[in-house]
Parts: C-alpha cells; sequence; structure tokens
C-alpha cells in the first residue's frame, strides 16, 4: 500500500497535468483567434500582472502592473496562473473522490 506522501504526490501530479492540458487549451484558442482573423499570433501579448494592485491602486499608476510575453511564453504563463488560482482546490477534489471511491469514512 502506498503511503499518504506518494499518494498526495501523485494527486498533485495529476493536478499538474490537468492544468497543462487547459493551458494549452487556452493557448490554442487563443492561436485560433489570430489565425482566424488572417494574420499569426502578435508578438507581444499584454496582460495584468497583478489585478488586485491594479484595481486598487490610482489610474495614472495603472500602467506599471502590465507586461508583456512572447506566444510562446503564454503557454507557461497561462499555466502558472491556473497553478496559483487553481492546484490546491483541484488536489482537495481529487482527494475527495478518491476517499468517496475507497469509501473508508462510512
Amino acid at each position: 500500500m502506498k503511503n499518504t506522501n506518494e499518494i498526495e504526490k501523485q494527486l498533485q501530479h495529476k493536478a499538474d497535468k490537468y492544468i497543462k492540458q487547459k493551458a494549452e487549451e487556452m493557448f490554442e484558442i487563443h492561436r485560433e483567434i489570430a489565425m482566424y482573423l488572417g494574420g499569426s499570433l502578435p508578438s507581444y501579448i499584454d496582460y495584468i500582472t497583478d489585478y488586485s494592485d491594479y484595481s486598487s491602486d490610482l489610474h495614472a499608476n495603472r500602467g506599471k502592473y502590465f507586461t508583456s510575453s512572447s506566444p510562446s511564453a503564454m503557454k507557461i504563463k497561462y499555466q502558472q496562473d491556473l497553478a496559483k488560482n487553481y492546484k490546491e482546490k483541484l488536489v482537495a477534489k481529487y482527494t475527495s473522490e478518491l476517499l468517496t471511491k475507497l469509501d473508508i469514512f462510512e
């Protein structure tokens, strides 16, 4: 039987795999729109680095929260953002589903 650390690692790996897949899907949507419009991906894509700081700062200072990235780096950006926002919740969900399947607490 696997110990709980190994199970936790496997659940985190499952979450990482899911997040990577969704990040690739997000990037593919971006690429598909660019191709539909008859061009290639823009050289750089602007995004807000920290929305909470951006939204609370004075309007005149908001430009400092924008950065850009090459299209190929956007997959990584999407993946990092998804992991930051959802990885813990995904692992908790996977853990709950596993416990339900094992039927330990009934």
